[in-house]
């Protein structure tokens, strides 16, 4: 995966965003980044979440269309990071969406 290199008001809202409650894999989409990534450049930033902020478990809801989009992406070998990240989901998201639908790569007898 390439290298993204934020500008300063890239940055900016990058920050912004995770002084809220929105969630972080949300954050790392919309920038192209990994969720470890966008953590590390608020704790860089000395930069926290907000106070009282309690993790949920997230039922990740794609439309039909990112469905579609997602496996689609995958059949055609695309990189299982570089989806989620348009995707604002985590990976295992993608993975999972992927297994249940028996979506194969390309040369592949199973999924990957």
């Amino acid at each position: 995966m390439p290298r993204i290199k934020l500008t300063d008001e890239q940055r900016r809202e990058l920050l912004e965003a995770y002084q809220t409650d929105e969630p972080v894999a949300s954050i790392a989409g919309r920038f192209g980044l990994k969720v470890a990534s966008v953590a590390t450049i608020a704790q860089n930033a000395g930069v926290r979440r907000p106070a009282g902020l309690k993790p949920t478990r997230t039922k990740w809801s794609l439309t039909a269309e990112q469905e579609k989009d997602l496996l689609t992406a995958y059949a055609n070998d695309e990189p299982v990071t570089e989806i989620a990240n348009r995707l604002g989901v985590p990976e295992h998201v993608v993975s999972t969406r992927v297994r249940d639908a028996r979506v194969r790569r390309p040369g592949s007898n199973a999924p990957r």
